[in-house]
């Protein structure tokens, strides 16, 4: 179900702002999200979910997830789906953030 010439999976790719920037320099990008805004060419977009994503074990050369994991309730589990699907590295950003006390905060984790 992985598109094309499986270079780079982003996953948790949202809009597909960092997708259509990789698509753009010449990579062949997947991009994945619960409900992925369309690559219009671009990149292929999937509709999966990060802790079972429909790809081959060691299918893509780079996995990014850029402020994801956070919001995962088992980031255990979509950690170790993204290392399964990871053939050479696997870039993960995620926020340093401080606790607060009084503000509605989306991170599980």
């Amino acid at each position: 179900m992985c598109g094309g010439d499986p270079a780079v999976l982003d996953a948790g790719c949202g809009r597909g702002y960092l997708s259509r920037l990789l698509a753009a320099d010449g990579l062949s990008v997947t991009a994945t999200d619960i409900a992925p805004a369309a690559g219009a060419g671009k990149y292929f977009a999937v509709a999966a979910d990060i802790e079972g994503l429909p790809c081959a074990t060691r299918a893509f050369d780079t996995v990014i997830s850029t402020h994801t994991l956070e919001h995962m309730l088992n980031a255990e589990g979509a950690l170790a789906e993204l290392r399964r699907v990871a053939r050479r590295r696997l870039i993960l950003v995620v926020p340093r953030q401080r606790p607060y006390r009084f503000t509605f905060d989306l991170h599980l984790n």
